[in-house]
């Protein structure tokens, strides 16, 4: 800022505030309410510029909000867009489904069934496009997970049981093993229940690979309402 009406502390960013704007002259001169700011040979007052630089402000705040939401927007989804357009990922090709009935009548044809019927969508989107897909429909891979009734949860803290005991007998400690025997036992119990074939377990989720993205895109269309309970009764 051109002046040097404010006090000297060593500062730099003092002078570059508008409270330095203006020069200081002689009190005896001019009134310091009145500071004067020389442009080319002329001196102006400072209250005729402060109109200027207040309007300044205002539009350098605007652009500068203008622009951060064009770059909120528009420059970054683009750039998501152009950036996912530019790489393949298994996501492309993967939906994952949820909200599967666990157990059916014909439990070991469950995999069947679910293909026929994601097929079975698809040719009913396909059926309401102008411009369909020309490859067909492919359910090429289904994965899906499994109620095992925690076992694995439980295998995992039977070994941390089982080195935990070591410890105990290592340092001669006959009460606390006793008592963490008694909680090996029940869990050993338990994970003696032996389990139904895998086919023939309840399915808490599956993940299913289609043959091209095209499909993914528009089954997920299809279940686009399918994570509200309500709409999930009406289908």
């Amino acid at each position: 800022m051109l002046g040097n009406f404010g006090p000297d502390t060593g500062q730099f960013l003092l002078k570059t505030s508008i409270g330095n704007l203006g020069a200081f002259v002689d009190p005896l001169l001019l009134q310091p309410m009145r500071r004067i700011v020389q442009v080319g040979c002329q001196g102006w007052e400072v209250q005729h510029m402060t109109k200027i630089f207040g309007w300044l402000d205002f539009t350098a705040i605007l652009i500068f909000l203008a622009y951060n939401i064009w770059f909120r927007f528009v420059q970054v989804p683009q750039i998501a867009i152009e950036d996912e357009a530019k790489q393949v990922t298994p996501s492309h090709y993967a939906v994952v489904i949820d909200y599967l009935p666990a157990k059916i009548d014909n439990q070991k044809e469950y995999a069947n069934l679910l293909e026929r019927h994601i097929l079975g969508r698809l040719e009913y989107v396909r059926s309401r496009q102008e411009e369909p897909e020309d490859r067909p429909s492919k359910v090429a891979e289904i994965t899906f997970v499994r109620n095992y009734n925690r076992r694995l949860s439980d295998l995992k803290y039977r070994a941390e049981l089982v080195q935990r005991k070591q410890i105990l007998q290592k340092y001669d400690r006959p009460k606390k093993i006793k008592r963490l025997e008694k909680t090996l036992n029940k869990l050993n119990e338990r994970l003696a229940v032996q389990l139904e074939d895998e086919d023939m377990l309840p399915v808490l989720r599956a993940f299913v690979i289609l043959s091209n993205s095209t499909d993914v895109r528009d089954l997920l269309f299809d279940y686009r309402f399918a994570k509200y309970t309500l709409f999930r009764c009406c289908q």
